[in-house]
Parts: structure tokens; C-alpha cells; sequence
């Protein structure tokens, strides 16, 4: 920080500094052009100091830094994506298997387990509730040949 005031009242000197030159150049008449010239060439240097005082090993640490911020950014927002499809396809599945409970009649509870694969793919489900023998045969078919859950992986509490 204290690098950052030093610039900026470095700046803050050159500009009154070139301020004060051209206003009395113009007062006496001088040779205006050559003078302003010189005074923005001054100026630029006192602007330019900083980068023109790094060396190439501050350019490539920073360019290091930027790539490591950016990588850690786009694995970020990956995960997020991939959380938040895993997300939408739990919850639409679990939709899908109510509905189908629903039309039979039966009062479930459904939480279904997914693949960490992208897309994520249903894994297994967990149903919990009072549900006949029927019905319970006629779900396992509808969550096997439907969704792609196997009985084996079709937990009935």
C-alpha cells in the first residue's frame, strides 16, 4: 500500500510540477510546442516508472498467479455446474417416481442416489412407506424398466 501512495504523490508532483512549467512558458511567449513536449515526455516517465522498473521474473510470477486464480475459478465453476445438474436430475426423478406412486395410489417417500458421473445417472432408490405387494412389483418394474434402476438396487423400507 505504502508503494501505491508513494506512485501516486509522485504522479501528483510531476503533474503540478509540468503545471506550473507550461503555465510559465505561456506567460512569457516561449517556444510553446517543444516545452509541452518535453513536459508530457516527463510526465510519461513518471507514469511509466513502475512497470518500466519490473523485471521479467515479476511478469511471469504474476502471469503464474492469473493462471492459478483462473484454473482454480473454472474448477469452481465446474463443480457448481455439476452439483447443480446432479441437483435438478435428483429432484426430476424423484418427481417422476411420485407421480407414478400417485397414479397408484400410494403414499411414499422416494430419495433416489446418483452416479458421480457426468451426466450423473440414477444409482439406486430408497422408498419408504406402506405399499402392497402388488404395487411394490408393479414400481420395481416401472423403476427397472423406466428409470434403469435394477431391483438389486431398489431399497423398500
Amino acid at each position: 500500500m505504502e508503494l501505491v501512495r508513494q506512485y501516486l504523490m509522485s504522479l501528483v508532483a510531476a503533474s503540478i510540477i509540468v503545471g506550473i512549467v507550461t503555465s510559465v512558458v505561456r506567460m512569457k511567449g516561449g517556444n510553446n510546442s517543444v516545452i509541452r513536449l518535453v513536459c508530457g515526455i516527463f510526465l510519461a516517465l513518471v507514469m511509466l516508472r513502475p512497470v518500466l522498473k519490473l523485471e521479467i521474473r515479476d511478469y511471469m510470477r504474476f502471469y503464474k498467479d492469473v493462471s492459478l486464480d483462473s484454473s482454480y475459478a473454472v474448477d469452481a465453476g465446474k463443480n457448481i455446474a455439476r452439483d447443480e445438474m446432479h441437483k435438478i436430475i435428483k429432484e426430476n426423478l424423484e418427481a417422476y417416481i411420485l407421480d407414478k406412486a400417485s397414479a397408484l395410489q400410494l403414499d411414499v417417500d422416494v430419495n433416489v442416489y446418483l452416479t458421480e458421473d457426468l451426466p450423473p445417472a440414477p444409482d439406486s432408490v430408497t422408498i419408504q412407506g406402506a405399499v402392497s405387494p402388488y404395487n411394490k412389483q408393479v414400481l420395481q418394474s416401472f423403476l427397472a424398466e423406466e428409470i434403469g434402476i435394477p431391483k438389486e438396487q431398489q431399497i423398500w423400507q
